[in-house]
């Protein structure tokens, strides 16, 4: 169905299969449910439409804990980052650190961080850290604003350092390290 460009009906086919959801690499079928996670910005959370498949497959998730609350996609959690880094560039910091209590919550539950990458954990904990210190300072809105920019501008290199490896342009990314 994919080969015919009907993406959402070929991971809905996955879906009912029993299929995971992959880490992203060029081969795989799928990643995010309902977009091609080789575009882009999809791959990036920068499209409206990545974004309708990041809620998707969030759902997905939840549903599947219904049944396990162990129950975990390890290569969601890195576009859980992404997300939270995004919400947090828009001043929404208790947001984000939602979401990083979350992924850490599913980390340990899931058996722990040796099924992600150190970058990974890396990058969640210092995310972590800038969020609290962003969140417990006071000031005017302009500080703060200036504050945020400061604070999460330098994230992010260190996110195309993550999403790419060494090589901005590269088409290896640390997310497919994660199993």
């Amino acid at each position: 169905m994919a080969l015919i460009g009907d993406l959402v009906s070929s991971h809905f086919c996955h879906m009912v299969s029993g299929a995971n959801v992959e880490a992203p690499n060029p081969h795989a079928k799928l990643v995010l449910l309902g977009v091609d996670h080789n575009v882009g910005a999809n791959a990036s959370l920068l499209s409206r439409e990545s974004l309708k498949a990041f809620q998707r497959t969030e759902a997905f998730e939840w549903a599947k804990r219904k049944g396990n609350a162990n129950a975990c996609i390890p290569s969601l959690q890195a576009f859980k980052l992404m997300y939270a880094i995004n919400v947090a560039d828009y001043g929404y910091t208790e947001v984000a650190l939602g979401y990083v209590k979350s992924i850490k919550t599913l980390i340990e539950r899931s058996g722990g961080v040796g099924k992600y990458s150190p970058a990974f954990i890396n990058a969640l904990d210092v995310f972590e850290d800038r969020v609290s210190v962003c969140m417990e300072r006071g000031g005017t809105k302009e500080q703060k604003e200036e504050r945020k920019n400061s604070i999460f501008g330098s994230l992010g290199s260190g996110l195309k350092r993550f999403r790419y490896g060494r090589n901005e342009g590269s088409e290896r990314s640390e997310l497919s390290n994660m199993r």
